[in-house]
């Protein structure tokens, strides 16, 4: 069945109380880090409606029933925020003050018996700061002079900047690190993680004591572990799929890892949820890692851009405990 999501389309139409409906079917959720995109997307469909009503279309069905009036209506999986009601109810009016070619209301799916959680309408979706949910997330500055400029996505992955992805980079704290990477700060926020951004900062704080708060969160909640892949000598970290690569920013686990292994390490980064290792002193395993690192970024690069994190490859040396780009190795292009 089609929803919201999908232009041009008529998610379901009937006649009742002497009204021709037109149904919206809304399953997305409105809170803050989407309320935005979701009022793009809801706003896109009402005026595909709106379209197929004026050009006459819609009068052709059903027109063997007899009706009076015409309706869209929006019927939601989610409870509606404040903000989502006050952009309906724009909507509605624009509608009543552009020819009122239809009513607009809005409403809810039907749940299943299982489905017990009342609708909690008109709740509040304001940004809520929250120090003890921030994160850093690390990520590779493409830029070719990366002292003087940022650029957050390879030049040639052809992504069209999907949710998740930064867009104005002069309103985001960063901190460098590795000189070609940069630190930024997220925040939990339940179903996604969010950028924080200096609209966002309180006042009294400033964004060097965010971070370590950061870091003191990432410590506090998120387990690595260290794991075999399936190439003999090639070893991975595990940490659930969202920060992996930000164990370039925490020595203490190589030093771990280096102490298990009995060696200086190479690690490979090819995707931010994938963390490949070896020992440094193991010329075959790292041809093997090397391989394996190169097709995953390749992979990642044509089917799930957003996911690629870097060619490099960083030796960590466990005599001084330091973790470093390496001048010798390199995923090759």
């Amino acid at each position: 069945m089609s929803d919201v999501n999908d232009r041009y389309v008529i998610d379901q139409m009937a006649v009742e109380d002497e009204k021709l409906v037109l149904i919206i079917v809304d399953p997305m959720e409105w809170g803050y880090c989407v309320r935005e995109s979701h009022a793009r997307t809801l706003k896109d469909k009402i005026s595909d409606y709106l379209q197929f009503i004026d050009s006459g279309q819609a009068a052709e069905y059903h027109k063997d029933e007899e009706y009076n009036r015409i309706v869209i209506r929006v019927a939601a999986k989610c409870s509606y925020s404040n903000y989502g009601l006050d952009f309906l109810e724009r909507c509605q009016k624009w509608i009543q003050e552009n020819g009122a070619l239809c009513e607009l209301e809005w409403t809810h799916l039907q749940r299943n018996d299982e489905e017990e959680t009342e609708f909690q309408d008109g709740f509040s979706d304001d940004y809520i700061f929250e120090p003890d949910k921030l994160y850093p997330r690390i990520k590779k500055n493409w830029s070719k002079t990366p002292a003087e400029a940022v650029t957050l996505m390879a030049a040639n992955n052809n992504f069209n900047n999907q949710s998740g992805e930064i867009q104005e980079y002069n309103n985001i704290p960063m901190f460098r690190i590795y000189d070609s990477y940069i630190i930024t700060l997220i925040q939990d926020m339940g179903s996604t993680y969010m950028y924080l951004t200096y609209d966002n900062l309180p006042e009294d704080t400033s964004a060097q004591l965010l971070e370590s708060k950061a870091f003191e969160n990432l410590y506090r909640d998120i387990t690595y572990r260290m794991v075999e892949s399936k190439e003999a000598g090639v070893y991975g970290l595990v940490a659930g799929g969202d920060f992996e690569a930000e164990a370039l920013c925490l020595p203490g686990i190589w030093e771990d890892c280096s102490e298990a292994l009995q060696d200086d390490l190479l690690i490979a980064v090819p995707t931010k949820d994938m963390v490949l290792f070896t020992r440094a002193g193991n010329k075959k395993s790292i041809r093997k890692m090397i391989k394996q690192a190169q097709k995953i970024f390749e992979e990642n690069q044509k089917e799930s851009p957003f996911l690629i994190f870097s060619r490099d490859v960083f030796y960590y040396n466990k005599s001084t405990k330091e973790l470093e780009i390496s001048k010798k190795y390199h995923i090759s292009n």
